[in-house]
């Protein structure tokens, strides 16, 4: 029986070559390094995108308010937003 040796190495390689590297790969190949990088993370930090409070956020949006609009609201602000966040809230976190 053949035995499997296992090294391991460290190579230096720029993002963007490690990029042209992936372009190399197939779907599935793309697809269990994927998973093999997401055991890597670890598990608990495999969700850290809220769903449900952009689920929320976009039960609220209004599309009949203009981007321009917005920047003008947010012009009127004298300081941090955090600032009249927590004003409007009476303080309250």
């Amino acid at each position: 029986m053949k035995t499997e040796r296992t090294y391991q190495i460290n190579v230096q390689i720029s993002f963007s070559d490690l990029l042209a590297a992936l372009d190399q790969f197939n779907e599935a190949e793309l697809r269990t390094f994927q998973a093999a990088l997401a055991a890597r993370l670890g598990k608990g930090t495999a969700n850290l995108i809220d769903k449900e409070f952009l689920e929320y956020a976009r039960s609220q949006a209004d599309d009949s308010i203009s981007l321009e609009r917005v920047r003008e609201i947010l012009a009127q602000s004298g300081g941090s937003l955090s600032a009249e966040i927590i004003a409007e809230r009476g303080g309250r976190e």
